[in-house]
């Protein structure tokens, strides 16, 4: 049997309101789609995807979005039939981080981080450091009030004294500080979407090698009265 193509994908898929879409691969030719279902999103919506406040996609996002490799990279589209006409209501990007004849695996190199959320009578206050269970010995933390921008994540990790270990440090390997950046940006982003919220902390956070993201070891969570 011959393996399926990845950019010949097509499937239909029901909704929840009981209509429906078809999933394909994206084109090369969906940019204009693409620009046009950005316009369409709202401050907030484009808020919690880009982390920052955003006008317009740039010709080289709207390339990384539909010029893929279907490899290393894929991507599908959402398309819904409107008034006669095939549009785009949804995108999805797929990353592999293996080779296609090896089982899926993480980078054993990693930097310990943490985050945590307390509320206080200014507003909620997100704290980050570095080092895992020795940041309580070394107090060497950052704070913010949220909502935090973009450049305060990376502020408040410039701030660190630990954050060489970021770099790399006696021979120790570079950790993703892009991926504690896009970590500090979505708490931010979901203590403004959660009220309830309380009281948050990721610890530790394991930040893998640049490129591999980071990963929740442990969390704990305190909603309007009650641990989670």
């Amino acid at each position: 049997m011959t393996p399926l193509n990845p950019r010949d994908y097509l499937e239909p898929a029901a909704l929840r309101d009981g209509g429906s879409v078809l999933i394909r691969a994206i084109r090369p030719t969906d940019k204009p789609q693409i620009e046009k279902l950005f316009g369409h999103l709202g401050p907030q919506s484009r808020w919690f995807r880009f982390f920052q406040a955003k006008r317009s996609l740039t010709s080289q996002e709207l390339s990384e979005l539909t010029d893929l490799d279907f490899g290393a990279r894929l991507g599908l589209a959402a398309i819904h039939r409107e008034d006669g006409e095939d549009k785009i209501i949804g995108v999805a990007h797929l990353f592999r981080t293996s080779r296609p004849d090896e089982a899926p695996r993480f980078p054993i190199q990693e930097t310990e981080g943490f985050l945590q959320v307390s509320i206080a009578s200014l507003g909620p206050i997100l704290v980050a450091g570095l080092g895992g269970v020795q940041v309580e010995l070394l107090r060497d933390v950052a704070f913010r009030l949220t909502p935090v921008s973009d450049l305060d994540a990376r502020e408040m990790l410039a701030g660190l004294r630990t954050a060489k270990l970021l770099d790399g440090f006696r021979g120790s390997p570079p950790a993703d500080r892009q991926a504690l950046v896009d970590a500090i940006l979505r708490i931010s982003a979901l203590v403004e979407s959660v009220p309830e919220l309380l009281e948050l902390e990721l610890n530790p956070l394991k930040v893998l090698l640049p490129g591999h993201g980071a990963i929740i070891v442990d969390a704990r969570v305190r909603i309007a009265g009650r641990v989670v």
